[in-house]
């Protein structure tokens, strides 16, 4: 299922079609579509984020990444989305074999087998903060 608020091409195509677009750029929407791009994005502006990888290319980067960062992890698809291509690390061995599974996910849901690492933040809870601008510069929240 693909979001239309969430696609790149239509986002484009309203802009083509003289259609005032109500949301994030199409190149923003892309770069958010990529996970470890956004995380590269936001870390290069200074913005705090989870201790992690960007994509890794090998199971001995992410053993390296992993003694680094600690256990437990997450092993995530870059272009993954709604839980999609997620799965728990606890130790070397789980890193393995599950990160095996996660490439293979993520290239059957995504066509891209591009995997990164965070931390696991047991205690955390996901909040989202909806913000509307306009393109004179007014911003709701």
């Amino acid at each position: 299922m693909v979001f239309l608020s969430e696609d790149t091409l239509f986002a484009q195509m309203c802009g083509q079609c003289d259609i005032t677009w109500l949301g994030p750029s199409a190149d923003l929407i892309a770069l958010m579509g990529n996970k470890a791009a956004a995380r590269k994005f936001a870390a290069s502006r200074g913005i705090a984020i989870i201790p992690g990888t960007f994509v890794l290319n090998d199971m001995a980067q992410a053993k390296q990444a992993a003694q680094k960062i600690g256990y437990p992890l997450l092993i995530k698809a870059s272009q993954g989305g709604g839980g999609k291509g997620i799965r728990l690390a606890n130790d070397d061995h789980q890193l393995q074999s599950q990160l095996a599974i996660a490439k293979q996910e993520a290239a059957s849901s995504f066509d891209s087998s591009a995997i990164y690492l965070e931390k696991v933040l047991p205690d955390a809870r996901h909040i989202e903060v909806q913000i509307i601008g306009d393109q004179a510069g007014h911003i709701q929240i």
